[in-house]
């Protein structure tokens, strides 16, 4: 005898069902409060920053609006370096540091990002936590153990963002820096992208000792 085939659950009718679960419903909270702290925070960390960009004549409500634009925005090349070696949130710097990934901060932008980066190898502390004082942290983590693993999580996550950065920024000079890092195991996470900078700094040199011996 053929058993009965369950019938799908729709969309809606599991929806229902997960909002009986007070699992769900706990982890849900959890996921709004987090989300409405972490607007918040972003959204305050980055006002004055904005605010010069508008003054330089570039209209955003977010940093991250330069990273998903087109557009070029040479004119606040100088307030985005400005800004990523001052303390912000760590979903601002990120922001920061991906708009400087453009043609413009060429020439400019390489060394802060690169100093910046070998000061992190220890993961320093980082000087703007994620939330505010008066923000419950309980409701999202188990224990503040699991909170500061996550925290090195993202800062391990920024500094390969530094990493790939200089894939676009880093300048000839810098080879042997970069050289340097790629051989520090502090570094192997990055040191695939190292790799391919030092690669190309390198062939660059290369070539051009080939071109001037012709």
């Amino acid at each position: 005898m053929k058993s009965k085939r369950a019938k799908p659950i729709i969309a809606s009718e599991l929806m229902a069902q997960l909002e009986k679960d007070p699992e769900y419903v706990l982890w849900r909270k959890r996921q709004d409060m987090y989300r409405e702290e972490w607007t918040r925070m972003t959204r305050l960390d980055g006002v004055d920053m904005i605010k010069e960009i508008h003054e330089a004549g570039i209209s955003i409500s977010s940093v991250w609006d330069l990273v998903n634009t087109r557009d070029s925005y040479p004119e606040a090349i100088s307030i985005l370096i400005k800004h990523f070696n001052i303390p912000h949130h760590i979903a601002v710097f990120e922001g920061i540091l991906r708009s400087l990934m453009v043609k413009e901060a060429k020439g400019i932008a390489g060394r802060t990002i690169l100093d910046k980066l070998k000061s992190w190898a220890d993961f320093p502390p980082y000087p703007v936590p994620y939330f505010s004082e008066s923000f419950d942290k309980s409701c999202l983590i188990d224990s503040e153990e699991s909170y500061q693993a996550a925290f090195k999580q993202n800062i391990k996550t920024t500094r390969w963002s530094m990493a790939y950065v200089l894939t676009m920024l880093a300048e000839k000079d810098m080879a042997p820096e970069i050289k340097e890092l790629m051989e520090d195991d502090r570094y192997l996470y990055e040191r695939p992208m190292l790799e391919k900078i030092y690669k190309r700094l390198t062939r660059s040199k290369s070539s051009a000792k080939k071109k001037s011996s012709m």
